[in-house]
């Protein structure tokens, strides 16, 4: 027996906020507006299979997942009252993970009082962010340019090795 199943979602969205801030005694300090868009797409795939070799029963599972977007974001502060010079921010983002998981469970009667289940599992999971931040000032000065370019990759291996003995009546044992 078998199944495998594939599924994709693409995305996008935007938004554009204005926000006024005030500070403590209520006075107008900020008038902010961003707009935004991002886009985008999701995947994952699946593959699951047993069968019996012999006696024992042989279950193999293993999905794939991604997520992948990209946005921008374009900020303007308005510092209050009006005359003061505003600034602009210019943010990118890109985001990438991708997830692959694999597992085998080995199931086997050794008696007729003791069972086995061996499962193996491996979980790689590999993401990947980058970002720049780029202000200016009213004149069009550049006043900061920021990148983050991070990457991490973590990789899981299970092993589990059970036995459950059914010696009791009405009771099983397992290890």
């Amino acid at each position: 027996d078998y199944n495998a199943g594939f599924r994709m979602r693409n995305y996008t969205r935007g938004d554009d906020t204005f926000e006024r801030e005030r500070d403590d005694v209520d006075e107008l300090v900020e008038i902010r507006r961003d707009d935004a868009f991002f886009e985008g797409y999701r995947s994952s795939a699946n593959l699951n299979a047993e069968t019996f070799l012999g006696k024992t029963l042989v279950k193999f599972n293993t999905s794939f997942y991604g997520d992948f977007r990209d946005g921008d974001r374009g900020i303007r502060r308005t510092p209050q009252p009006p005359g003061n010079g505003f600034r602009d921010e210019s943010l990118r983002e890109e985001y990438r993970r991708r997830n692959f998981e694999t597992g085998t469970e080995l199931e086997s009667r050794l008696s007729s009082e003791l069972q086995s289940n061996v499962i193996l599992l491996f979980i790689l999971t590999d993401l990947d962010t980058f970002s720049t931040k780029d202000m200016t000032d009213s004149a069009g000065n550049q006043t900061l340019f920021r990148e983050n370019d991070t990457g991490e990759l973590t990789k899981e291996t299970i092993a589990r090795f059970e036995f459950d003995w059914t010696g009791f009546s009405n009771h099983t044992v397992q290890l």
